[in-house]
């Protein structure tokens, strides 16, 4: 009886209330429900926080990785290309005229500066010189001007000592005498008994080969920890932390870097909770990302760095927002209504970002496909190939796996373009294609690596059975003209040569051997395969 008569008199004191001093409840209430706010807001605040900063970083992330496969593609491309050229200088008579006697006369050393000097500049390189056995420089392009390098000796490069030993030779180095760092490659010259009688070098300066790369932030350091290139000059020849060149001698220093003294060029934390990864840069306002590539084939390591604006902002303005938002629901006492609101704003922003996240990793995977696909015949390009090709003999030396290579062109492709025109010419490219892939496995990779010229890569193929193969394919094509609207069919066949993979093989042997097998069945007559 008493207490259902406490009950109905607290009811009662609660109507009373409410009618008469509804401002006492509210004053209540608000008092009551600021803690809660203060705690639900806290906790979704902190959490929207890192969810923002997770896709900030994933998209850099994503980012960093896309420049990081174009760089590699263009150090290989131009390494390449490089790697060549004095092989093609080794072959020149004036340079071999002037090593091939037992003393050169002026007339010759001034035919072979002038050769070198014009082969400079037709070739874009910014040093071509060619040194005695002793590694003495006795012609160079530069032989006019004060950074003259005759005289010079070379013997302790090792591009000079893999040169003269019959290979052909790279490093990165500094210049003996502009002390601009580059990319040198060299290659033996040899007399008509194939004896080695000198070495033919050239160099490009490191400057010009960053100077193509479309980066806005990045840095290189040599093997010393010394800052090389960078896309903020300021930075060249400051110092890592903890650099091997800060332990050696200042002789050493001095006459490599033309200096002793190196400032420093400090990464440190950002102290971002939960991600540790993200570092600041003494030249950068905000927060980065920082992607290490080491090229230890190349002398250097690349830094690619990722500046992360919108970091800084929510670091700097979080505290604000929060106070805002927090005063914005107490005053009002719309605690639902406020909650409700910003849980919408949240999830819409977060969908818009996921939005833009899905669509830059939906156009990095277009751009990944179109960077290695092959436009007209849809098959995979010269460069993807190549890089297909490193990781199989990479797969190869420590699986020991089977591994063949086939390559081929289409016979009297000219011929067919002559006769029947560029149109039909492409026709016949994607027919030939269309055949081939259809006979190969779904492990080989067919590319086309030049005009008419393709090539198969066969992972896990013996060679007897990559020529089963590859005679297949031939015979499939021959009997298959290309059949094109009212035009007679267009028979269309191949010379293939068939390699497989041995121990001691580079990219270059196997392919060497391929391409010989392809022109052997050339010469054979065509429409054959060749195993070499």
């Amino acid at each position: 009886m008493s207490f259902n008569l406490t009950i109905s008199t607290s009811v009662q004191w609660w109507k009373a209330q409410v009618e008469n001093h509804p401002h006492l409840l509210v004053l209540g209430l608000w008092i009551a429900c600021i803690p809660i706010v203060f705690v639900l807001l806290g906790v979704k605040f902190d959490g929207w926080k890192e969810e923002e900063i997770n896709v900030i970083i994933s998209d850099a992330k994503n980012t960093l990785e896309h420049n990081q496969l174009q760089l590699i593609q263009d150090f290989d491309t131009t390494s390449n290309h490089l790697k060549g050229l004095p092989e093609f200088l080794s072959l020149e008579p004036k340079l071999i005229s002037m090593l091939d006697t037992q003393q050169a006369t002026p007339l010759l050393i001034d035919a072979a500066n002038r050769y070198l000097k014009n082969a400079a500049r037709y070739l874009s390189v910014d040093l071509a010189f060619v040194m005695d056995k002793d590694g003495f420089c006795i012609a160079a392009n530069n032989v006019d001007t004060a950074q003259n390098i005759i005289g010079i000796s070379y013997q302790d490069r090792r591009y000079f000592q893999e040169a003269i030993q019959g290979g052909f030779g790279g490093q990165y180095a500094f210049g003996r005498v502009t002390n601009i760092p580059g990319l040198y490659f060299s290659a033996p010259i040899r007399n008509e008994t194939k004896k080695i009688i000198g070495v033919v070098a050239i160099k490009i300066d490191l400057p010009k080969v960053t100077s193509s790369m479309k980066l806005d932030h990045y840095f290189l350091t040599d093997d010393q920890g010394v800052i090389i290139a960078a896309s903020n000059p300021r930075l060249i020849f400051k110092t890592l932390a903890n650099a091997p060149i800060l332990q050696q001698t200042q002789e050493m220093q001095q006459q490599r870097y033309k200096r002793h003294a190196f400032l420093p060029y400090n990464i440190r934390s950002a102290h971002i909770p939960n991600n540790p990864e993200v570092q600041g840069l003494d030249d950068i306002a905000t927060p980065v990302l920082i992607r290490r590539i080491d090229r230890e084939q190349d002398g250097f390591t690349a830094y690619l760095i990722e500046p992360l604006p919108l970091l800084a902002r929510i670091n700097e303005h979080g505290s604000f927002v929060f106070m805002l938002a927090l005063m914005g629901a107490a005053a009002a006492l719309w605690t639902m209504i406020a909650s409700f609101v910003f849980t919408f704003r949240a999830r819409h922003y977060r969908k818009k970002i996921q939005q833009s996240h899905d669509a830059l990793i939906d156009l990095n995977a277009r751009l990944k496909q179109q960077a290695q696909t092959d436009f007209l015949t849809g098959c995979i390009n010269r460069r993807y190939f190549d890089l297909l090709l490193k990781e199989q003999l990479i797969l190869h030396k420590q699986q020991n796996t089977f591994l063949s290579m086939a390559l081929f062109d289409i016979d009297f492709f000219k011929r067919i373009n002559d006769t029947f025109g560029h149109d039909i010419g492409d026709k016949v490219l994607q027919h030939v294609c269309d055949v081939v892939q259809y006979k190969l496995k779904e492990s080989d990779r067919l590319a086309r690596i030049g005009g008419e010229e393709f090539a198969i890569l066969m992972p896990n193929t013996d060679i007897k059975t990559a020529e089963a193969r590859m005679e297949s394919v031939r015979n499939d094509l021959a009997q298959t003209p290309l059949l094109y609207g009212e035009l007679l069919p267009i028979p269309a066949t191949i010379s293939i040569g068939v390699t497989g993979m041995c121990a001691s093989d580079t990219a270059g042997s196997l392919l060497h051997r391929a391409d010989d097998g392809m022109y052997r069945a050339k010469e054979n007559g065509r429409n054959q395969v060749v195993v070499t």
